[in-house]
């Protein structure tokens, strides 16, 4: 019998009918019970009472003199130990979220129930049994600490050491390494792994965790967030808040800005929330026992900056290039490509005279650019010298965020709550596009971009305790999160509209570029779509022995993942750096260039003359992957001032696979081409096209199914033996006055990526991306002897003049570059592995409250 098996089958004595531990923010309370001499008083009665509920739990020491509370809320407690002949004790203490509080007492001879001994707040401020380095934001600091905007990130990063910024913050260095759950709740999904666009509000949080070192084998990550949401008591609490900032209150203009009045900043922020015992009339009254929180928090938010940018002029939109000067005095000579003459002559031009373009020369695709492009705001700078046009971009949000949390106690022995949330956000902006500082068009459909999202999670947990020394903690838990990144114009044919071929139906403002100054159309955004199904089953399960608390449990994970990889430039990309108005250069040779000073992008872009590419995006990946895990932790007493902790997890990370199979890998040694099904069937499921497979055919690629490959079933030999080691100390010092500890440890972590790193790869595999292309500019002769670029008749489809010649282009496919050389994983690294190891001295100190 294997280790694994023997290990699920002892898990599994365990585990009789109940699923799988989650990170939900409960912590436990646990200590030994002396005498005064120093022996241990075992059976000593302890009971803890949470002050705000009035919840009450009972407990006893056994033979070791140990007590436990495990899986217990943050919040207010009254703790109260009693022994046949010794005094009650009694203190108070405050749990954090996720914190191990070590509380010991010593009682004094005495007769029950006579005498007590009040030992007051005994709320230990530094952690003395473990190894692990951790940071926790309880609510009042939450609601001190300056942030510029309601976002929980903003808190993360400026008060935990070692997290670099980004979405889901980067720690030590390690990419992926964090994971953020919320009362248990995965928050990130694999896809984007990051926050969802709009991350729970803050009057929502109780506090939260945040682990950065050495954590025990009940979390799968280096690093773990775990917020916990605020819960109902026995008093009724509630807030409204509102914040406003506007651009109208005192704001300064930016320096360069050369208007009077500051770009548009006009943000509220506003909530409301209330949390009490539910209490129906005449039906139920649930004081002691059944509360609930919920509370609502809004954003919109419409901000402007400043942009400027240099673009035609109006003379130069009727054609007078007269101005083409640069800011040393020369001027650029247009010439006309239609009056090119022959080899003999050095295929020499006629220049436009006066650098002025007839009016019957413009394309249709630049008249109806012009009528969407606004006009400069300084028609007196040359635009080859600065910028003549200068305006503002816009960033608005409007976010919605909703929650509602109920914890009822069933028993004495069965506590459960629910949590739902609902967190939404819908951005419209400006896109940074292929230049910053490039305006959106004046119908809204060009250099604008939509970011959206929407995440629902929903969590159930039930705490049962079997005994005194037996405690279980089950967590159900799902979310689903959508993201999309889609163009301001929506998702028409605007190619059609505009005169252009669009083979792939791509959909957005086409990709049109270089076309003289920094001004340029664009999509927005490369847009895609993201929904993120997850759901999971945790089981956290307690055993006391003598010195040893042990903890074991598990993880059922399951996600479905359905992506639509970005669709870059699938409506076309449109460059006008072509050359198609300057004037052969002979020195040149075959580079074929143009003399300087000759030609210019501008009129190339006026005539309508470029170069075009069209990229093939393969549609939908409909991902499943998951996360089985089995861990094991031994938290060992071994004296009063020295804990062992010591522990083992096993993760099984399920290589992701697709839905139907429509894969596309690489055999290296055999140089084929791997498919998870058929060609056929794959163009049928819009994983290829027939062009594409016959561009492939031409230069005798060979494919491979891959059953016959060799390789595994979904590209990625399975790792089912990841174990990961943890092994720590904790040991306390108590020459200094006040409590300090020595702690270290080592642990190794076996975790997924980003699924969207395998996506994005697996996306540009041969046959499943292709670019089409046509290029007038190619360093290649015609029939007739002419450079393809100094053509008598230069196609003219491109800017819209000419639809019939759209078959031609269809047909000139270039296969995508870096074809030959496809993303393969490593079979023997299927995940990220992460070693962590510290060595720490960390001591209570009182704080200074003379401020």
């Amino acid at each position: 019998m294997t280790l694994l098996r023997t290990f699920a089958v002892v898990l599994s004595l365990f585990l009789p009918g109940l699923p799988l531990f989650a990170q939900t923010g409960t912590g436990s309370i646990q200590g030994t019970i002396r005498d005064a001499t120093g022996s241990v008083i075992p059976n000593a009665s302890v009971k803890l009472r949470q002050t705000q509920t009035a919840q009450e739990f009972s407990g006893s020491t056994n033979e070791a003199g140990f007590y436990v509370f495990p899986a217990v809320q943050r919040g207010p407690y009254e703790l109260t130990v009693e022994a046949q002949g010794m005094e009650t004790w009694k203190g108070s203490l405050t749990l954090a979220v996720g914190q191990t509080a070590q509380v010991d007492a010593t009682l004094k001879v005495g007769q029950t129930g006579t005498s007590i001994t009040v030992a007051g707040d005994v709320t230990p401020l530094v952690t003395t049994t473990g190894p692990t380095l951790a940071n926790v934001l309880e609510r009042e600091r939450i609601e001190q600490l300056p942030i510029n905007g309601r976002f929980l990130q903003n808190l993360v990063l400026m008060t935990t050491p070692g997290l670099e910024s980004g979405s889901v913050p980067r720690l030590f260095g390690l990419r992926y390494a964090m994971e953020y759950v919320q009362d248990g709740a995965l928050l990130a999904n694999r896809d984007w792994a990051s926050l969802p666009n709009r991350p729970p509000g803050i009057d929502t949080i109780g506090e939260f965790l945040v682990e950065t070192n050495n954590s025990s084998a009940k979390m799968p990550r280096p690093g773990s967030i775990v917020l916990t949401t605020k819960a109902g008591t026995n008093q009724f609490h509630g807030s409204v808040f509102q914040t406003h900032r506007n651009s109208g209150l005192g704001v300064a203009r930016a320096r360069q800005d050369f208007f009077t009045k500051p770009p548009q900043l006009i943000r509220n922020e506003y909530g409301v929330s209330a949390g009490a015992p539910v209490i129906l009339p005449r039906i139920f009254n649930g004081k002691d026992r059944t509360f609930f929180f919920t509370a609502y928090e809004g954003l919109r938010l419409r901000s402007a900056t400043t942009r400027a940018i240099t673009m035609h002029t109006a003379a130069m939109r009727e054609g007078d290039y007269s101005g083409l000067v640069d800011g040393a005095g020369r001027r650029f000579t247009l010439y006309d490509p239609w009056s090119t003459a022959g080899r003999d002559q050095n295929w020499s031009r006629a220049p436009f005279i006066g650098n002025r373009i007839p009016a019957n020369r413009l394309s249709p695709l630049a008249r109806s650019l012009y009528a969407i492009t606004p006009l400069p705001t300084h028609p007196d700078v040359n635009p080859l010298v600065a910028e003549n046009w200068f305006g503002t971009g816009f960033s608005n949000r409007n976010d919605w965020t909703s929650t509602t949390r109920v914890d009822h106690r069933i028993s004495d022995k069965d506590l459960l709550f629910f949590r739902y949330s609902s967190n939404r956000s819908y951005a419209w902006r400006t896109s940074s596009g292929i230049d910053a500082g490039t305006p959106t068009s004046l119908d809204g459909r060009a250099n604008g971009a939509i970011d959206e999202g929407q995440n629902d999670n929903g969590v159930a947990s039930w705490t049962h305790t079997f005994s005194p020394t037996f405690f279980s903690e089950m967590v159900v838990s799902f979310s689903r999160d959508y993201r999309g990144q889609i163009p301001l114009g929506g998702l028409s044919n605007i190619p059609q509209e505009l005169g252009l071929p669009n083979p792939f139906k791509g959909g957005g403002f086409p990709r049109i570029q270089q076309a003289g100054f920094r001004m340029n159309w664009d999509t927005g955004i490369n847009y895609t779509l993201n929904y993120a199904n997850v759901f999971m089953i945790d089981e956290n399960l307690t055993k006391v022995y003598g010195r040893h608390e042990f903890q074991f449990g598990g993880r059922f994970r399951y996600e479905r993942l359905d992506t639509l990889v970005d669709q870059t430039e699938a409506a076309g990309n449109h460059n006008f750096s072509t050359n198609a108005t300057g004037l052969f250069d002979p020195t040149t040779g075959s580079a074929y260039g143009a003399a300087p000073f000759t030609g210019h992008n501008a009129a190339n872009f006026h005539l309508g003359l470029a170069n075009y590419n069209a990229r093939f995006n393969r549609g939908w990946f409909r991902m499943r992957a998951g996360e089985r895990a089995l861990y094991f932790q031994d938290n060992w007493k071994v004296t009063p001032r020295l804990t062992l902790n010591l522990g083992v997890r096993y993760e099984y990370n399920v290589p992701p696979f697709e839905a139907n199979n429509a894969l596309i890998g690489y055999h290296r040694d055999a140089r084929t081409i791997v498919l998870g099904r058929p060609i056929e069937e794959l163009t049928r499921l819009g994983v290829t096209l027939p062009a594409i497979v016959q561009g492939y055919n031409a230069i005798d690629a060979k494919y491979q199914p891959l059953e016959q490959s060799g390789l595994p079933s979904r590209f990625v030999n399975p790792n089912r033996f990841d174990f990961g080691p943890r092994a720590g100390f904790a040991y306390r010092l108590d020459a200094f006055g006040r409590p300090t500890v020595i702690r270290g440890g080592y642990a190794i972590f076996a975790f997924p990526e980003s699924l969207r790193l395998y996506n994005g790869t697996m996306a540009q595999n041969a046959p499943g991306q292709a670019i089409l292309q046509y290029n007038p500019t190619a360093a290649q002769t015609s029939p007739d002897g002419l450079p393809n670029y100094l053509l008598r008749s230069v196609p003219t489809v491109i800017a819209g003049q000419n639809s019939a010649n759209i078959i031609d282009i269809n047909q000139r496919l270039t296969i995508a570059r870096g074809a030959g050389v496809m993303y393969h994983f490593d079979p023997n690294q299927p995940t990220a592995r992460a070693h962590e190891w510290n060595l720490t001295i960390e001591r209570e100190i009182l704080a200074d409250t003379s401020v």
